[in-house]
């Protein structure tokens, strides 16, 4: 079994023959952005301090999380959820982008959508 920093991940990505079960063939989504601040300091991994959490807004795309639960940018490009396969004709794209690039300052680290003409740099 995984560390307990590892466990959601691997629930998630049902790794395991009960996680298989409870989500009966469901996905989870992985949305684009970072919403939460990270308040920890110390992982259940290793003995050192963790540094270098993402920020507010920051792209959530693998390896700054598990692949499992990542933003796919390739993907993606035009959508705030990952996995984009399903997402009906009827939903706006690029809405999140929009809300995010009206922003400006320090804390917004998004990278320039050049086929949208979206983003903050």
């Amino acid at each position: 079994r995984r560390p307990p920093d590892h466990l959601l991940p691997e629930w998630i990505a049902a790794e395991t023959k009960q996680a298989q079960a409870y989500l009966q063939g469901r996905r989870n989504l992985g949305y684009r952005f970072n919403i939460i601040e990270h308040i920890g300091a110390v992982s259940s991994l290793r003995d050192a301090p963790q540094v270098g959490w993402p920020g507010c807004y920051a792209e959530l795309i693998f390896p700054i999380v598990f692949e499992g639960e990542a933003w796919n940018p390739k993907q993606c490009p035009h959508d705030d959820l990952w996995p984009c396969d399903t997402r009906p004709p009827s939903w706006p794209q690029d809405w999140a982008l929009w809300n995010v690039g009206q922003k400006t300052g320090e804390s917004v680290k998004v990278r320039t959508d050049t086929r949208s003409g979206l983003g903050a740099d």
